[in-house]
């Protein structure tokens, strides 16, 4: 070989070192579909964002993300799924409040609920609407402190259910303001909301894309929302912690993954969706859901469902909540 032929392969070989390392280098996350296990059943709020947020963060990845909704015992069923999955990221879990719900109703659940996940982001939240029949005698939640304390025992409410998150926050508002109420469970949130109406039962906390159009047309008067801050859909609602300091409920929703996943895949899935709730385009898709962004990275996530599930263990165990 000489001299100008030396001069010229010595030069290359830094572009082909270059060119097979771009080769053998593997692509981000993810190379192949998502699975995004949903354990609440369709057309509920919380699995109409999760599959926005899935296609979202397959627009994002160039790969799908399929929506899987498995329901059953209050999301369990599906929650086990994502537990005993392969700890790649490719099978994640969408979780609201009533995964940490379960873990104060259940004694034998199939995972555990803490330890057989890894949180990865929470996204949104829903508050609840404190709503009265058109003919309760008052207009704000002091009103009905006092009804409830002038008649102990005897003012009703509607939840879908015992242990529904719909009861939990009524249970939990009760204890809060000294009061004992009457529970009245429903099998769906259409009988309740009707009999709402005809005040065949006095209150109910329920989710804000029910209640709005019900407040709004005068059928039910809205005597809180239990969010701390006051939403941007009903600005004219109070919180209920305007009148009893520290007082929340709401619905959150988020992702999750099985123990085990690596920090690094964790970590990715976090940056992209916390980032999609950036985007200007996400407002307006919360605002017709009736939803907020609440997001909070997997530190902060673990922390809370942790928090939760002592807050419903105590008001569980208080108001001696007892599974149908």
């Amino acid at each position: 070989m000489n001299r100008r032929d030396l001069l010229l392969t010595s030069a290359a070989l830094p572009f082909a070192m270059a060119n097979a390392q771009s080769q053998s280098t593997p692509r981000p996350f993810p190379t192949k579909p998502v699975r995004l296990i949903v354990p609440y059943p369709t057309g509920t709020t919380t699995e109409t964002f999760a599959r926005v947020m899935a296609r979202k963060l397959s627009d994002l990845w160039g790969q799908p993300v399929v929506v899987d909704v498995i329901t059953g015992a209050g999301g369990v069923v599906g929650s086990q799924v994502v537990a005993t999955a392969p700890l790649d990221g490719y099978t994640l879990g969408w979780i609201a409040n009533a995964h940490a719900i379960n873990a104060a109703l259940y004694r034998n659940l199939p995972f555990d609920t803490v330890g057989s996940f890894r949180p990865i982001a929470s996204l949104v939240s829903v508050p609840l609407i404190l709503a009265a029949t058109p003919t309760f005698e008052g207009s704000s939640v002091a009103d009905l402190v006092k009804a409830a304390k002038a008649r102990p025992g005897e003012v009703e409410f509607g939840s879908l259910g015992n242990g529904s998150g719909m009861h939990l926050a009524m249970e939990r508002f009760a204890a809060a303001a000294g009061i004992k109420l009457k529970h009245i469970p429903y099998k769906s949130s259409g009988q309740l909301i009707t009999d709402l109406v005809a005040g065949r039962i006095r209150v109910g906390a329920l989710g804000l894309s029910l209640a709005l159009p019900q407040t709004q047309s005068g059928n039910l008067k809205a005597l809180g929302i239990t969010s701390t801050t006051r939403s941007a859909l009903a600005p004219a609602v109070p919180t209920i912690s305007e009148s009893i300091p520290g007082f929340e409920f709401v619905t959150w929703n988020g992702l999750v993954a099985p123990k085990g996943t690596p920090d690094v895949v964790v970590r990715s899935i976090a940056k992209d969706a916390l980032g999609i709730m950036k985007e200007e385009s996400m407002q307006e898709t919360l605002s017709k859901l009736g939803v907020q962004a609440d997001v909070m990275d997997s530190e902060l996530f673990a922390r809370r469902i942790e928090s939760d599930i002592r807050i419903f263990r105590k008001v569980v165990a208080d108001a001696n909540i007892q599974i149908d």
